[in-house]
Formats: C-alpha cells, sequence, structure tokens
C-alpha cells in the first residue's frame, strides 16, 4: 500500500474476523518484523520491488496531477499556449518530485 504522501505502507490487518486495521510506515514494518523474529504469527516480506513499485507510481501520479493543474493555469492565464509551456508544466513537477523520491528510495534502502 502506498499513500500518496507518507511512502510506502504496510496495512496490518487484526483478528479473525478482522476487527481492525492498523497502516504504519514500510520502514517501521520491517523493524518491527526484525524484532519479532521467532514468533509464531507469519510475516509478510516486502521487497525491494514492491518499494520501487509504490514510490514509482507515487511519483507519475504525483507528476501528471500538478502538471495538469500547472497546464490548467497556464492555459487560463494566455490565449497562445506553445509546447515549450506545457513542457516545462509537465517536466518541473517531475524532476523535483523525482529527486524527492530517489532521496526517499535511498532511505528506505537502509
Amino acid at each position: 500500500m502506498s499513500p500518496f504522501l507518507l511512502g510506502p505502507m504496510v496495512r496490518m490487518r487484526l483478528g479473525r474476523p478482522e476487527l481492525g486495521r492498523l497502516t504504519i510506515n514500510l520502514r517501521t514494518w520491517e523493524r518491527l518484523k526484525a524484532a519479532s523474529q521467532g514468533t509464531t504469527a507469519p510475516l509478510t516480506a516486502v521487497t525491494m520491488k514492491r518499494i520501487e513499485r509504490g514510490l514509482f507510481l507515487q511519483w507519475l501520479f504525483a507528476s501528471l496531477l500538478i502538471g495538469t493543474i500547472f497546464s490548467f493555469i497556464v492555459q487560463s492565464e494566455s490565449s497562445a499556449v506553445d509546447t515549450t509551456s506545457i513542457a516545462l508544466c509537465f517536466g518541473f513537477p517531475a524532476i523535483v518530485l523525482g529527486l524527492n523520491q530517489i532521496v526517499r528510495y535511498l532511505i528506505q534502502m537502509r
């Protein structure tokens, strides 16, 4: 699970039947899992592939959303919209958010 702003997350279902849910940060989950080694409860492994996919999808969604908002603003302010302004509307958020996601990925690798 990957909430948009909070980063990669893990949802725990509590009880049988399910009585509640707890969503925690992936890094916290990994620490909890490491601390609970030797217990009988089965724990789901979180792979780097899942982390990469989650961070990529967050980047893609946020870049497209912000780029779309910027392009609507540019179109409402100017009657002549060129390809350079549209490229900036999508390119700038993609670069800034991409750098942010790279930092988050490197933090998750620790």
